[in-house]
């Protein structure tokens, strides 16, 4: 356990960093040596691929994650939605098809979505998302 905290602790700075690169690295090696790095060690690495712009990434991450059943949780999703852009944001909130598990969008949900549209100026989906979530009572 102390092993998969210190590795999402590194994995977080490197993130913070934009070093994108070296935390896929790390995810991976650990998930070589020693199996499942965890769904907080997920997290940071969607959440890093989120920073860089690398939605492809964060998606492949998960889809791996639903095939080798890895521990991936809400804020790896939410990071993974974040990091797209606006349709694609947007179509994965709408289908709530992202992850191993179907699960209602959440407050943070939303506000990905939000994010992403605002990246792209698209305000007026923006303002329709921030009116479904008062609705949702989010």
């Amino acid at each position: 356990m102390e092993a998969k905290a210190a590795l999402t602790a590194a994995l977080k700075d490197l993130g913070r960093r934009h070093l994108w690169q070296e935390v896929f690295s790390q995810f991976e090696y650990f998930r070589r040596q020693y199996g499942d790095p965890g769904a907080a060690a997920c997290a940071a690495l969607t959440g890093a691929c989120g920073r860089a712009r690398r939605w492809e990434l964060a998606l492949d991450l998960l889809e791996e994650a639903r095939r080798s059943r890895l521990s991936c949780d809400g804020a790896a999703r939410n990071a993974a939605i974040g990091a797209c852009e606006w349709p694609l944001a947007l179509h994965f909130l709408q289908q709530a098809a992202l992850g191993p598990t179907s699960e209602a969008p959440t407050s943070v949900t939303y506000n990905s979505v939000v994010a992403s549209c605002e990246r792209g100026a698209a305000w007026e989906q923006a303002l329709q998302l921030l009116l479904q979530a008062d609705a949702a009572r989010l």
